[in-house]
């Protein structure tokens, strides 16, 4: 059945052609011949050049002007003109091919179909001739718009093509944006690129899922091209996101280019976070030598719904840059106010540079900054060497530690004084505190510091030291006794001193007292010297100590100390006794007093009267009894008496001597004194009275002078008993 409807249209279609073929004879000017046959050669080039020259070849065949010979010529017949084909359409298949079709006019037509870009301007993309009522175009450019032409044409013969029939302007589908890359994010924005291929006209952004207004886009390039020219399709694009809800919260943003009324979407969604907010605040606690602690704050401007935060990422790096390594760490958001993080291994005295961001989704914020320093390491104090006015400091430097020197600090604490400070180099361990006051306790440290005024200084413990005092001037002898010594201790440099040490040649037990103590004043202090032995012969050597309280239990001594010698006077005489009564002589005796070799002499005093009267009575006679020192070097005329006598006794025992040139029955006292170098005997002594006897020659008028009295008494006695009677 087809073959012969096959054969049917072939014998048609030659019965057209024929009779197409008779020739007639008409007015036809040679001018009119040459246009047809011209058009003709058109059409057959339109079939058959490149498209980009096709609209120039129809211009230039239609511009032709006929002449105005006219000529009698045997015209053929030409075809009626096809009309132009119903229905054409334009359909996108994908993004770089298209699918024209059009109505089938005749099984004798072919068709040319031309592909142009929407201008301005307006460019041929390609021109194919076929039998078929449809033809795909491929090798298109995505999201571009395009519209077609087809025209009918004869397919034997002069190939005569009527008008064209205009298509529908379509567009391929634009290509799906590829590349998607977040570019920043700020706190409720998200900035992010991707590339494009071919043309766009807008952007349809997904937010989650869900269709998202707020969102700007742009190109890097515009497309103006033109299809000669070599142009990369390819650009760069960029969009925003803004307005978005929660910092630091992570969202799903798929992108969906648009062309016309034909959407690709990306392969594929972006997760992008905005960037969390960033700590209110930061706050170094109290540091340590190797730790501290930081404070941080939670975000202040927004409410707790309005952000999300995972992590704090800490950052810190010294600020010296032999020790400028970077150190992280990471610990973990806190619901509370406030997150405290203690942060460890530091160096002592290191000032940190402390950065802290806030993390979400791997988003960062800005970091907010703090300076932080360690606490200093003390030094060790080594040794103190004390002398009369400085103190010599020793000291071993802090390990592990930043510094940038030390201070040296020497305070009085007894009696309370002023504080010297001296400063020390970095790389110094020692020191002298100098211009101090002898004799004086010094509470004495070592600071580390360093002069940024970041960090509070370290101080080593005090220790205390004692300055040595300097010695007396002079000590000498402001009165003595038996037992005792009296000192004058005296000075002429400025020191200090809470005690005297004193030792005797010969040696004794004897010690320092004073009620109301003046030490190491430059003016006198009587200071009492006992017990010692009477009548001896001292060295006496006092030097300045300084020992206060539980500070040093070896004192501090001046040296070299100051000597006198000194002697304590003899024990007074307290065996005298008188003997041998004569009228004009008495005998005495006595014990000399201990230490007797250093008697230099005695005063053997004899006063008028007895020894219940009054002392100071007239001084009938001093006899000085030399023992060993002649009586010119012995301060004589201590009293004034009517007789003074010089001689010479055997001092080594027991002593008697005849006093001469008494009166007869007259009553006497006497008392003895002995004298060494430091001066008389020390206290009274025991005083002797006694009374002369009358002269032998006068018995007889004594014997009647005796009578007499008696005789007197009687009579008394008998007055007395009469007068008694006469009253009862």
């Amino acid at each position: 059945m087809d073959m012969n409807r096959a054969v049917v249209c072939l014998l048609v279609m030659i019965c057209w052609l024929g009779i197409g073929q008779v020739r007639i004879t008409a007015g036809v000017t040679q001018a009119d011949t040459s246009t047809v046959t011209h058009i003709s050669e058109s059409e057959t080039a339109t079939q058959t050049t490149n498209p980009t020259t096709e609209s120039e070849t129809t211009t230039e065949a239609t511009t032709l002007q006929p002449t105005t010979t006219a000529v009698q010529a045997t015209t053929v017949i030409p075809r009626p003109v096809p009309g132009a084909p119903n229905a054409t359409t334009l359909v996108p298949l994908d993004t770089v091919s298209v699918l024209v079709e059009w109505s089938n006019m005749s099984v004798l037509y072919s068709y040319n179909v031309t592909l142009y870009t929407v201008g301005p301007p307006e460019e041929i993309f390609s021109s194919v001739l076929t039998n078929a009522t449809s033809n795909g175009f491929y090798g298109l450019i995505p999201g571009v718009s395009y519209k077609a032409s087809v025209s009918a044409c004869y397919r034997l013969g002069s190939e005569t093509c009527g008008n064209a029939s205009g298509s529908n302007v379509g567009n391929t589908y634009p290509a799906a944006p590829t590349g998607l890359t977040v570019d920043n994010q700020t706190l409720n924005t998200i900035a992010f690129t991707w590339t494009q291929y071919g043309e766009v006209t807008n952007y349809t952004l997904l937010v989650n899922g869900s269709y998202y207004a707020s969102f700007d886009w742009t190109m890097n390039s515009s497309f103006n091209w033109t299809m000669n020219s070599s142009f990369n399709w390819t650009t760069n694009a960029s969009g925003v996101v803004y307005g978005l809800g929660v910092s630091g919260a992570l969202y799903e943003l798929s992108l969906i280019s648009v062309s016309g009324n034909l959407e690709n979407r990306a392969n594929g969604s972006l997760p992008a976070a905005t960037e969390p907010p960033m700590p209110s605040s930061l706050s170094c606690g109290v540091p340590s030598n190797s730790t501290f602690n930081i404070t941080i704050f939670s975000p202040s401007s927004l409410s707790p719904s309005q952000y999300h935060i995972a992590t704090y990422v800490i950052t810190y790096t010294s600020t010296i840059p032999d020790l400028s390594s970077v150190n992280t760490t990471e610990v973990n958001f806190s619901d509370s106010n406030v997150t405290d993080v203690y942060l460890v291994s530091l160096t002592a005295g290191v000032t940190y540079n402390i950065s802290v961001q806030s993390l979400s989704y791997n988003v960062s914020s800005p970091a907010i900054s703090q300076l932080c320093t360690t606490a200093l390491n003390a030094p060790t104090l080594t040794n103190l060497s004390e002398s009369q006015q400085k103190i010599d400091v020793s000291w071993a430097p802090p390990p592990n530690s930043n510094y940038d020197g030390f201070e040296v600090h020497c305070v009085m604490q007894q009696p309370p004084g002023p504080t010297v400070t001296v400063y020390a180099a970095k790389n110094e361990t020692s020191a002298v505190c100098s211009n101090l006051t002898a004799g004086s306790l010094y509470g004495v440290s070592v600071v580390t510091v360093l002069y940024n005024n970041l960090t509070t200084p370290a101080t080593s413990p005090v220790q205390q030291s004692i300055t040595i005092p300097y010695p007396p001037t002079n000590v000498t002898s402001a009165g003595q006794t038996n037992s005792s010594l009296t000192l004058n201790i005296t000075y002429t440099l400025t020191t200090n001193c809470n005690s005297y040490g004193v030792s005797t040649e010969p040696v004794s037990n004897a010690a320092l007292s004073s009620s109301t103590p003046m030490y190491c004043t430059p003016n006198s202090t009587p200071w009492l010297l006992t017990p010692l032995s009477s009548n001896q012969n001292y060295v006496v050597s006092v030097w300045a100590v300084a020992a206060y309280g539980n500070v040093s239990s070896t004192p501090v001594s001046s040296t070299p100390c100051v000597s006198s010698t000194l002697w304590t006077v003899a024990s007074p005489v307290t065996s005298l006794s008188a003997s041998d009564f004569q009228p004009t002589s008495v005998t005495m005796s006595w014990s000399p007093p201990e230490n007797s070799q250093n008697i230099l002499y005695y005063t053997l005093s004899v006063m008028y009267g007895s020894s219940s009267q009054a002392v100071g009575s007239q001084c009938a006679q001093i006899i000085y009894l030399n023992c060993h020192q002649p009586a010119s070097a012995i301060e004589l005329q201590q009293k004034v008496c009517a007789i003074n006598t010089n001689t010479t006794v055997n001092c080594s025992g027991p002593i008697t001597y005849t006093v001469n040139g008494l009166e007869a029955m007259t009553s006497y006292v006497a008392n003895v004194s002995a004298y060494n170098p430091g001066g008389p005997s020390g206290g009274p002594g025991n005083s002797v009275s006694f009374e002369t006897t009358a002269p032998a020659a006068s018995n007889g008028w004594i014997a009647g002078l005796v009578i007499g009295l008696l005789v007197l008494v009687a009579i008394a006695i008998l007055i007395g008993y009469f007068t008694w009677r006469r009253k009862k």
